[in-house]
């Protein structure tokens, strides 16, 4: 049995697979494309994914990433800011997926999420990185 992923943030391009009938089992997004569809769109980051979820219905999982700094300074990333954001990206949807970067700080907040949030890394470029998660 084959599984489709759209790895979008764009409704438009959700609801043009759709039109062309390739049932959608996910959508994975990330902050570059999110930003991007904000950019020519308008809104926020929750406005965004909820235009996700209106395009695919219920029970689809979609994946919305955590940036784990408060200033998108990467040396600035924090446990307990990828917590914060999990939680608030938690609480929009019960079919949604929390994307951690698989980086120490992204290790230690799914170990402080562990059981509370479905969540899944990104950026897994190593063995060792994978074998972390």
């Amino acid at each position: 049995m084959m599984k489709i992923s759209a790895d979008t943030g764009d409704p438009n391009e959700v609801m043009q697979i759709l039109a062309w009938g390739i049932p959608l089992d996910k959508i994975t997004s990330n902050p570059t494309i999110v930003s991007a569809t904000i950019i020519r769109d308008g809104g926020t980051v929750y406005d965004t994914v909820m235009k996700l979820r209106e395009a695919v219905g219920d029970n689809i999982p979609i994946s919305v990433e955590t940036l784990g700094t408060p200033d998108y300074n990467a040396g600035h990333m924090r446990a307990e800011y990828f917590v914060e954001e999990a939680e608030t990206i938690g609480s929009w949807d019960k079919d949604f997926v929390v994307k951690i970067p698989a980086v120490p700080e992204g290790f230690e907040a799914a170990l402080m999420l562990n059981g509370k949030l479905k969540i899944n890394f990104t950026l897994v470029f190593s063995a060792h990185q994978g074998h972390l998660t």
